[in-house]
């Protein structure tokens, strides 16, 4: 795919980069795994430079690597690296938009942070985006995938980096179209059917309204890509019928056809149809539910789920019932779902 087309696209339709903006480009070099060509985010970071010049902005390039942050973990005591609350403000004020291609893009990182520091890691990340939002400044998630990307998640990368291609290659104008229509219908005070296969889950939605996902940042300082979908509070207290997951989502697990049956709010059993139960996710289950929400996917380029999260959600017509219990995320996916208002499925308007 041509990925000056997409930039283009990206830095026009989505940031809106305007002259005399100065962008902090932010990559990694990854030669910490030994997984990947360590410069893999390069043909996406020379193009974006190369797009915020031509439109009379100022690209600054900040490169860490892999290497030199697993050195911090093993050389560095919690007293060295502590930084100054002042320094996350100077930075900040550096620059008025922030793109980050290595976001989420080395699970085993993440995984790999030692527990003394961990603390201190999220504190920092806490300051800065305290000052982002503070200064007004907008950041833009890339997600790049990696081969250690798809590796943790079992998945085939060539697959993976097409998906990703095709669903930033979209046009940003239909996809705010659709999701304004979708988004105006739930807006109706009524019980709403979710049908799955031949199974139906009762839901109610919360007066409240949705979070929109489709390029523009509203009032939020952050996008993250790919992006196309609507979210919706449901009223967790009222769920009560049976839905058929095809997919269930936990940490990097992707768990297919299991059946979930609710009653006044509550999780009454769960059915596991293609192999034998997960123990601690049933326990999990059989916890009371904090919050539901229904997220429906709207990118019109991705077709069927892969099996990761993150680009799932936003597959075109896929349902999603995201459960946090135990303060934890459960995704309940289902691509070939209904929603209906009375007898009207909604998504057939998609």
């Amino acid at each position: 795919m041509d990925i000056a087309a997409i930039v283009f696209n990206i830095t026009h339709n989505v940031i809106k980069i305007k002259q005399n903006h100065i962008v902090n480009l932010s990559a990694e070099i990854h030669n910490g795994y030994n997984l990947d060509d360590p410069l893999i985010e390069l043909p996406m970071l020379e193009e974006f430079a190369i797009a915020v010049r031509k439109a009379s902005a100022f690209p600054i390039l900040d490169i860490a690597s892999e290497n030199l942050r697993k050195r911090v973990f093993s050389e560095f005591n919690n007293e060295t690296i502590a930084l100054p609350s002042h320094y996350y403000e100077k930075w900040v004020s550096l620059a008025d938009i922030f793109i980050d291609f290595s976001w989420k893009s080395n699970p085993y990182f993440i995984q790999d942070i030692p527990d003394y520091y961990l603390n201190r890691y999220n504190h920092s990340a806490d300051d800065m985006w305290h000052q982002i939002k503070k200064q007004g400044k907008k950041v833009v998630l890339m997600g790049l995938p990696t081969k250690a990307l798809a590796k943790y998640y079992q998945l085939d990368y060539s697959i993976l980096q097409n998906l990703y291609l095709r669903a930033l290659g979209i046009n940003y104008h239909d996809l705010k179209k659709q999701t304004f229509i979708i988004d105006n219908m739930l807006k109706d005070n009524v019980v709403w059917s979710l049908m799955t296969d031949d199974r139906s889950l009762q839901i109610t939605f919360n007066i409240e309204d949705s979070l929109i996902y489709n390029g523009e940042f509203f009032n939020r300082c952050y996008i993250v890509l790919p992006t196309g979908k609507i979210e919706k509070r449901i009223n967790h207290k009222l769920l009560d019928g049976i839905l058929f997951a095809k997919q269930i989502y936990y940490e990097n697990q992707c768990i297919k056809d299991v059946q979930i049956i609710f009653e006044k709010g509550k999780i009454i059993a769960v059915d596991f149809l293609s192999r034998n139960g997960d123990n601690f996710l049933m326990s999990l289950l059989s916890n009371n539910i904090q919050e539901a929400h229904l997220v429906i996917g709207m990118n019109p380029n991705l077709k069927s789920p892969i099996g990761y999260s993150l680009y799932d959600e936003c597959v075109l017509k896929n349902c999603n019932i995201r459960l946090l219990i135990n303060n934890k995320i459960i995704n309940l996916a289902n691509p070939q779902a209904k929603l209906y208002k009375q007898d009207i499925n909604i998504l057939s308007e998609v």
